[in-house]
């Protein structure tokens, strides 16, 4: 079976028995080759160390990765569906032209990752950590980002579409030009004067809950 390739029109040959998609992951790593041009559906993959693993052009669908660790991988023109990475750790992993679509990512560590070009979808972030990371031309759309980190990010060009931000940490991440007004910013974490807010464009009922964080009455 194939489908169509992620960005290209291309057709991907389907990878759907666990033990191809494990031994392709296998040679990829002893290889030092990229993981290329493939479609893997309803695949799980339990405990496994894909440090350093590059993926070009591929496209996971309803897959599982459980306890994963993909520090220092990167991934370029990679479309994932309906995946769940709960927990597993991408720090410093780089991402380019990528798609997370309907996919759970909650509790995962993006400490120090660069994604570029990134789309994410009703995509689950709760808890995930995006500390010290680099975000550049990425939208997020319908995903809920609660109690997620956020903290001394580099925020380049981010839209945020009806986005769940509460009680998420941007400590020290500038969010100037961003507009949050269709998000949910309550009980965001913030410096004591909330100087990250300072230029973000909010809707006046988060800008009357924001002065009343800074002590202002409003009467």
């Amino acid at each position: 079976m194939t489908v169509l390739g992620v960005n290209n029109g291309e057709r991907l040959p389907a990878i759907d028995s666990q033990p191809a998609f494990e031994n392709a992951l296998r040679r990829a790593l002893e290889m030092d080759e990229p993981l290329q041009g493939v479609l893997c559906n309803n695949l799980t993959v339990t405990g496994e160390n894909l440090c350093r693993l590059e993926a070009l052009q591929i496209c996971l669908e309803r897959c599982r990765f459980e306890n994963c660790d993909f520090s220092k991988t990167s991934f370029y023109d990679a479309r994932l569906v309906d995946c769940d990475f709960s927990n597993c750790a991408f720090s410093d992993s780089y991402w380019k032209r990528c798609q997370w679509i309907g996919c759970r990512l909650n509790g995962a560590n993006f400490a120090g990752a660069s994604l570029h070009d990134v789309q994410a979808r009703d995509t689950r972030l709760r808890y995930a950590n995006f500390a010290r990371a680099l975000m550049e031309d990425v939208k997020l759309t319908d995903c809920d980002c609660a109690d997620a980190g956020f903290a001394e990010v580099k925020l380049r060009r981010v839209i945020w579409q009806r986005v769940s931000l509460r009680q998420a940490d941007f400590f020290r991440t500038p969010l100037k030009g961003m507009d949050l007004s269709a998000c949910d910013i309550a009980g965001m974490q913030l410096s004591e004067n909330a100087a990250e807010l300072r230029g973000a464009r909010v809707s006046a009922e988060q800008a009357m809950d924001i002065a009343r964080r800074l002590g202002v009455i409003i009467v």
